[in-house]
């Protein structure tokens, strides 16, 4: 086994070992097998610890024990390398008679660790040690195992005495060693390795600095762990009050139980209880104990105190009223405390919003009644009260909600449409009217238009969408819908003008497609494939993106004028995201499902070189076409007129001087529609085309 463990330990020197002693010096734990193994190297002495994995690992190694083996492995190759044994030829814990001979009853840590031992239940009092700061293990074996390495770290001749630590003092200045922890039962564990270079001692570091949290009759203390895993086992928690006489407040070390086993905890929490009163300044000092039972030098000092965090019962608003387009509210607190520093009052739109203060100053702890002169007369406004004491703690009272008397009623409706689908499920859908009071709709519904309208919806419904079911099977071919608008007082608009729709007899057409499109600064070209269906009767262009966040109606075409197979929309402005769809109705009104939507972005327009105010109009005693268009802000040297008629290609018709505004076409060749472009022409530049309105010409 010998010739083995010393080839690997040429092949682990070479390629791990050296690297990991570079970057971290002999802190390191370089655990190559089962066994885990650290060495504390200093100048007259090096200590080795290490641990079996688990607890049937450590049951089995007490029985059987250990051998320590010491290679010399000068890097440098200037010395052959050499073996010795360190310690006893088995390393074992301490025979219960030993353990008496060599501990007091009163140590600490030994009883714990002979209880570990040879206990036939595993108990520990709590005058020994606090329990309940260690995470409970489910299984005695497990919790043995866990005491008797804690009580390793905590006390070196305890160490010993659990057959956890070996001291090597015979060795060389300026040396290179690699020891080897071999287990007698290799049936759990294997050989562990911890490398040695003796030019770099290991110091004990200073503990790491505390953070305070300063809370109410108690002050709560943490200290960062994340980078200091298996430097520091636990800790003496130390406070003074001159910063010169300390007391620790843990009888026994302080460790922190782990939240999750599977991930380091950041920090170490300790609360402090014990302080007598509030506003009391205490300075607080941490020293840490590594696994080799040193202490640390102590962190640099905090001062912390108690601060009072309670606040003030929450008000309690009594009324709220409109007076005289003003609101007033009263509100009350139960046992004002004596540090009551006053009130201030919050107001927001919304019940969960941001509630912004009222008032510059905070009003005096006696008053309890406050007029908004100036409250939101459109949006609705809602109000708390926030007490605070003189160390700023803050209590808020439960929102109340401030209403102005209003009577006038929203404005009509418009814009109500509808579809039916072949299974009867009516679907309107409206947009929101620009009263800002609004809270919901109501919808009206009769078979007949000169019946009745009948109210579908007992409650106003909160939504610019409506479903309603129908039978179709019934002699009826028509129904009528009409809206109301109900702002928040409840006045009711008048009712929207009469929509009518008939009901399905087909089923609805194919919904055509977008097939492509070309995007410039000013304009959406939408290339269309038409509906299938032969009853298309007319095609709706919907679009949302900019300051429509719902699909909005934008163009209505004939079936045909859709033949053209393109559709320019000149009413986006950039920057800014579009979606289109498309929807075909036929004759019945039966209308399509959406068809797949096409996103666009549209890019800012140059608003320099824009020609704006393109218009074209027919004047049918001249039998031609006039143009007009505003000039530009820059200087024109010409312009292009672009022609297309019936939905053909746009063709390089004319161009007229910088000086004109007008153009008159007299070319008209045939009936039908007539469109226009044109660009401006400029010294270095030349603007996007603008395009105008569609011309119907009729002879």
């Amino acid at each position: 086994m010998v010739k083995n463990t010393l080839k690997f330990i040429f092949s682990l020197i070479l390629s791990v070992t050296f690297n990991v002693v570079a970057q971290q010096g002999n802190r390191s734990i370089d655990s190559v097998r089962n066994i885990y193994a650290i060495a504390n190297v200093k100048s007259d002495q090096i200590i080795i610890r290490w641990a079996p994995p688990n607890h049937i690992a450590w049951t089995r190694g007490n029985v059987s024990g250990y051998k320590v083996i010491r290679y010399r492995v000068n890097l440098e190759g200037r010395k052959p390398v050499e073996a010795k044994q360190i310690g006893n030829d088995t390393i074992k814990p301490f025979s219960l008679e030993e353990w008496k001979s060599k501990f007091p009853q009163d140590h600490p840590y030994a009883p714990i660790a002979v209880q570990a031992l040879y206990g036939k239940q595993f108990r520990i009092s709590e005058q020994n040690f606090d329990i309940a700061n260690i995470r409970t293990l489910s299984q005695e074996q497990e919790l043995r195992y866990s005491f008797a390495l804690f009580t390793a770290d905590m006390d070196a001749q305890v160490a010993e005495g659990l057959g956890l630590r070996v001291v090597d003092k015979n060795f060389e200045k300026d040396e290179q060693y690699l020891y080897v922890i071999i287990p007698y039962d290799v049936s759990q564990m294997d050989t562990g390795y911890v490398f040695v270079d003796t030019r770099l001692l290991t110091p004990v570091p200073k503990a790491p600095n505390l953070e305070k949290n300063e809370m109410e009759n108690q002050i709560e203390l943490r200290w960062s762990v994340e980078n200091m895993q298996n430097v520091f086992t636990a800790f003496w928690i130390e406070r003074s009050e001159d910063g010169k006489n300390w007391v620790r407040l843990n009888k026994t070390p302080y460790i922190q139980a782990t939240q999750n086993p599977n991930q380091q905890d950041k920090y170490i929490y300790y609360t402090d209880t014990t302080i007598s009163r509030n506003y009391l300044p205490y300075k607080y000092r941490l020293i840490g104990i590594t696994p080799f039972a040193e202490l640390s030098e102590p962190s640099e000092v905090i001062e912390a105190m108690g601060r009072d965090r309670t606040a003030p019962q929450p008000p309690v608003i009594t009324s709220i009223k409109d007076v005289k387009g003003k609101i007033e509210l009263e509100w009350k607190i139960e046992n004002p405390p004596s540090d009551l520093k006053g009130f201030i009052i919050g107001r927001s739109n919304s019940i969960g919003g941001e509630y912004k203060p009222l008032t510059t100053q905070i009003l005096e702890p006696s008053v309890r009644k406050f007029t908004d002169n100036s409250p939101d007369p459109i949006n609705e406004n809602y109000y708390v009260v926030f007490a605070l004491d003189t160390a700023n703690n803050a209590s808020v009272s439960m929102p109340a909600y401030g209403f102005l008397i209003d009577s006038i009623p929203p404005a009509k409706p418009v814009g109500l449409t509808g579809s039916i689908d072949t299974l009867g499920i009516v679907r309107l859908h409206w947009p929101l009217g620009k009263d800002p009071d609004i809270t919901g709709y109501r919808v009206y519904f009769a078979n007949a238009i000169d019946h009745e309208f009948s109210n579908l919806t007992p409650y106003p419904i909160q939504d610019t969408v409506f479903v309603d079911t129908l039978n179709l099977n019934t002699l009826t071919k028509e129904i009528y819908y009409q809206i109301v608008a109900v702002d928040r007082n409840f006045n009711h608009s008048a009712r929207s003008d009469i929509l009518k729709l008939v009901k399905p007899d087909i089923v609805p057409p194919v919904p055509p497609l977008i097939s492509d499109y070309l995007v410039t600064d000013s304009s959406v070209v939408l290339d269309i494939i038409p509906s299938l269906s032969d009853d298309v009767a007319k095609y709706i262009i919907f679009r949302k993106g900019g300051k429509e966040k719902d699909w909005t109606q934008i163009l209505v075409l004939s079936r045909e004028s859709l033949n053209k197979k393109k559709i320019i929309d000149n009413t986006v402005t950039g920057p800014n995201f579009y979606s289109y769809a498309l929807q075909a109705v036929d004759s019945s009104g039966n209308k399509s499902e959406l068809s797949p939507s096409v996103g666009v972005k549209v890019n800012q327009s140059i608003k320099v070189f824009q020609i704006e105010g393109l218009n074209a109009s027919y004047d049918s005693q001249k039998k031609a076409i006039i143009l007009t268009w505003m000039k530009p802000k820059s200087e024109v040297e010409y312009y292009v007129i672009y022609k297309r008629v019936n939905g053909g290609k746009f063709e390089n018709f004319a161009s007229v001087g910088p000086d004109k505004v007008n153009f008159t076409d007299t070319e008209l060749i045939y009936q039908g529609e007539y469109q226009y472009g044109i660009k401006a022409v400029f010294k270095n530049n030349e603007s996007p085309i603008s395009f105008s309105p569609i011309v119907l010409v009729k002879y």
